[in-house]
């Protein structure tokens, strides 16, 4: 079987105009889509993941927010959420 070349960046913005469509006809019956993160880390590349994910979200129309924690949270603070 012969090695197969992918062009990444191609396949991601492929990935992300379909995702578009069908955040749109999601939208279109009153459901918005969200990425909620929740960061459990103070690490700076754990924080780079999650803003990159987030604007790639964001790009699709896909709402979101982040929530950090530590760990003094509590249960009833992490469900509340």
């Amino acid at each position: 079987m012969a090695a197969q070349i992918l062009d990444g960046l191609a396949l991601s913005k492929r990935l992300r105009a379909e995702l578009k469509v069908r955040v749109e006809a999601l939208q279109k019956k009153g459901v918005t889509p969200r990425l909620d993160v929740i960061v459990a880390a103070q690490d700076p590349a754990s924080q780079a993941y999650v803003r990159m994910k987030r604007r790639w979200a964001e790009t699709a129309g896909i709402a979101g927010e982040s929530f950090e924690i530590d760990g003094t949270t509590t249960q009833a603070e992490f469900l509340d959420l």
